[in-house]
């Protein structure tokens, strides 16, 4: 049996129809896994985007304080003032000295605490003059809630 010129050009063409169906079928494969992964990131993606919204609602509906000592009068007295610098009302606040009141006013603590802070909102205690000129550092623990719960935090302030 002799081949000709024509079956050749068959055998080439069926060679090469055999290729390119071979890589057809790899590069659907590589499709395949390519749509598989992206589906994958595209749902952790939106896992993610979920947890971040969920934490910024939340962040919203709490209640964050700071404390400092300011200046109060024109005599160099001092003032612990308490401010709520969260975005959320905070109620039931409440001070502990951990058993000692020793850098500012008992009667004004048993005054003002309990008590309810809005956003923004301040308490000021007038500190005791005993403390002054001097360098003292006075811890108080602060507790609150508030819409995303209970809180509490640590303070650790400096008189000067």
């Amino acid at each position: 049996m002799e081949l000709t010129v024509s079956d050749i050009g068959a055998i080439a063409a069926a060679v090469f129809a055999g290729g390119s169906l071979l890589h057809s079928i790899r590069t659907h494969n590589k499709q395949k896994d390519l749509m598989r992964e992206l589906s994958s990131l595209q749902r952790e993606l939106t896992a993610l985007e979920l947890k971040d919204a969920k934490a910024r609602a939340i962040s919203k509906e709490k209640a964050e304080f700071s404390a400092r000592f300011v200046n109060y009068g024109s005599q160099g007295s001092k003032q612990l003032m308490i401010t709520n610098v969260g975005s959320s009302q905070a109620r039931n606040v409440q001070i502990d000295f951990q058993g000692k009141i020793d850098f500012v006013m008992r009667s004004e603590v048993e005054d003002y605490f309990p008590c309810n802070l809005d956003s923004s909102e301040s308490v000021k205690l007038l500190a005791s003059s005993s403390l002054s000129h001097t360098a003292i550092r006075e811890s108080f623990t602060l507790s609150w809630m508030d819409n995303a719960g209970g809180n509490r935090k640590d303070f650790n302030v400096q008189y000067r």
